[in-house]
């Protein structure tokens, strides 16, 4: 939601409030009770926490959280799927609630913020306070910015929504925070529930994680290529199955993808990984995390003008390999990076991924300060858009 949005949408201001408008704290104090179902999930007890805790930094009024076989006086804001809830929205409608679907309404005295399990009730509380409230959390080591207002008044509010992305991520090593916790309600509150979430702990309080990811022998997530087939065991006996550069076959750049002997090598060594791991995982064959053309051969480079994209070589054997994979294995999903304009960011022409191969979409190149729409991140808006014609699954 823009600004300008956020103050159409808020009363901010002490006054009296008209009709449509629901007072929520009023000189400090609250006007509102927080309630939950009788039995709720874990995730539902922690959205409603969440929201008691960031309404009293807000207004600096203490909000009680009640089941709800309690009675109460006074408005209500009713946190996750109660009986109430399903009453005033109506069963059906509840019931098709997708597990990150959530819905924000204002029905007389009362708000509602109900979503699916098991996370759409806590991202209805996270789209509440950022997106109406203002609350916005900037990095894992805990700045965020909280609007301060004694007196807190809002619109009626009636949108049902959900993520746009089936995955969110923001790539975080984990050596490069000290207080796991800090970060796991950064990247929560931000609705991250993607591979980074899993370095973090117990996700158990905010509805887990979306997938299970997998890991090649050597146990990174993405940049993989060399741990399916590492240099070190296999470029004396097989130069041919790395990249050429120029006219010398090196090991430091990454895998010719023409090349069938490699294709028939990955694809086994992937499939062995499968097997021993989890069959029902997500594994990453990503391109290794430096720059410079795929490979030089003749036939990678057809693949290139072909496609017109660096990444055409990895596109054209993940094309294949899809197929091998869900032989064997129907509920594995291989992920790839879209990555680097001179690498794999730009989506192919031609080729149309599987079903079970994921893109994991990752501009790298761009500027991070400003919007993906700004005039300096049109490039990857437009790859980004592009991708949707490629793959039926990006993340």
């Amino acid at each position: 939601m823009t600004r300008l949005g956020l103050m159409l949408a808020l009363a901010l201001l002490p006054g009296v409030a008209n009709a449509n408008t629901l007072v929520l704290a009023e000189k400090g104090r609250a006007r509102a009770t927080i309630v939950v179902s009788a039995e709720p999930s874990t995730a539902e007890q922690t959205a409603a926490t969440e929201l008691a805790q960031y309404l009293q930094k807000i207004t600096g009024a203490s909000f009680a959280v009640v089941d709800e076989r309690q009675a109460v006086v006074g408005s209500r804001i009713l946190v996750g799927p109660s009986r109430e809830a399903r009453r005033l929205l109506g069963a059906r409608t509840v019931a098709s609630l997708r597990p990150e679907e959530f819905i924000i309404r204002g029905v007389g005295d009362d708000l509602l913020l109900v979503g699916g399990r098991p996370r759409g009730t806590l991202y209805a509380v996270y789209s509440f306070l950022e997106d109406d409230l203002g609350c916005c959390w900037m990095t894992w080591y805990g700045e965020e910015s909280i609007p301060h207002r004694a007196t807190l008044q809002v619109q009626a509010l009636n949108r049902r929504d959900a993520p746009a992305m089936a995955v969110r991520d923001i790539c975080c090593h984990p050596n490069a925070y000290s207080d796991r916790q800090l970060m796991q309600r950064f990247l929560v509150r931000n609705r991250c529930q993607g591979p980074d979430l899993n370095f973090t702990g117990d996700t158990s309080p905010y509805g887990g994680t979306s997938q299970t990811f997998a890991y090649p022998p050597k146990g990174w997530l993405v940049h993989t290529l060399f741990q399916w087939l590492p240099p070190d065991e296999h470029f004396a006996a097989h130069p041919e199955w790395f990249s050429l550069a120029g006219d010398k076959r090196v090991s430091s750049r990454q895998l010719c993808f023409s090349n069938p002997g490699l294709r028939t090598a990955l694809a086994a060594a992937i499939l062995k990984r499968i097997g021993e791991a989890n069959p029902a995982g997500t594994y990453s064959v990503s391109a290794m995390d430096w720059t410079g053309a795929f490979c030089d051969c003749a036939d990678c480079r057809a693949l290139v003008e072909r496609e017109g994209t660096p990444g055409a070589p990895l596109f054209d054997y993940l094309a294949e390999l899809g197929p091998q994979v869900q032989a064997q294995f129907p509920q594995a999903r291989i992920s790839t990076l879209a990555y680097r304009k001179e690498q794999s960011e730009i989506p192919p022409r031609t080729i149309r991924l599987p079903e079970n191969v994921v893109v994991i979409f990752a501009p790298i190149d761009d500027n991070f300060a400003a919007p993906i729409d700004s005039p300096g991140n049109a490039g990857t808006k437009r790859n980004l858009e592009d991708w949707r014609k490629v793959t039926n699954h990006l993340w």
